[in-house]
């Protein structure tokens, strides 16, 4: 490209930036999910053994809502919801520094900004991004 219409960028990828978007992505989210659904299905799941334990072992009648049994449940329910959260941010920080250190340290990466086209050639397949109201600078 000629310098008179074009514009080249250089940058480096930062980690506390890559951990950010790596928490953020959609498989990510989507893992957060079905974390939280598979940790509310194990915290109904203890409860029921609990119940059952009760009835079968104790010979106690079916009650719904044993109090006690509520209590301990949720009181489980709670020590293991902040054991998985904690967890599974630890598994995703873990898993975001380690692709940071093989895929993106050390390394810099090019823009080029074309004057006249306003837009922008990204990547090694120079993807033209144009500028517009949708374009969002995360940080400058």
């Amino acid at each position: 490209m000629n310098k008179d219409t074009s514009i080249t960028l250089q940058y480096s990828v930062e980690k506390e930036d890559y951990i950010k978007l790596f928490s953020h992505s959609p498989v990510i989210r989507k893992l957060k999910w079905f974390v939280t659904f598979a940790t509310l299905f194990t915290g109904v799941l203890i409860y029921v053994t609990m119940q059952l334990t009760d009835v079968l072992y104790y010979g106690n009648k079916l009650r719904i809502f044993n109090e006690k049994l509520i209590i301990f449940s949720l009181i489980v329910f709670i020590i293991f919801c902040i054991y998985t959260f904690r967890k599974s941010r630890r598994k995703i920080l873990n898993q975001a520094n380690e692709n940071y250190k093989d895929i993106y340290e050390g390394r810099s990466f090019t823009i080029e900004y074309e004057i006249e086209a306003a837009e922008f050639l990204v990547g090694n397949r120079r993807k033209r991004v144009p500028v517009d109201s949708q374009l969002e600078i995360f940080k400058s």
